[in-house]
């Protein structure tokens, strides 16, 4: 893990992973949450959410305190 390339591949991966998690929910809030408010509000907490797991993944692997 102390080799650039190492973590910027450990990064893709993990960025790869949220987005594909982050788009399979989206797909499915949007097939099963019918009101419009619901399909928003959950929609907003989950991209809150991959969002913040996004940001802590950068702090980790680059080691930013």
């Amino acid at each position: 893990m102390n080799q650039p390339l190492v973590r910027i591949g450990w990064a893709v991966f993990i960025f790869s992973l949220l987005y594909h998690g982050w788009v399979g929910l989206r797909s499915v809030f949007m097939d099963y949450a019918k009101p419009l408010w619901v399909r928003f509000l959950v929609g907003t907490i989950s991209t809150l959410a991959f969002l913040g797991m996004s940001i802590w993944t950068i702090l980790i692997l680059f080691n930013i305190s």
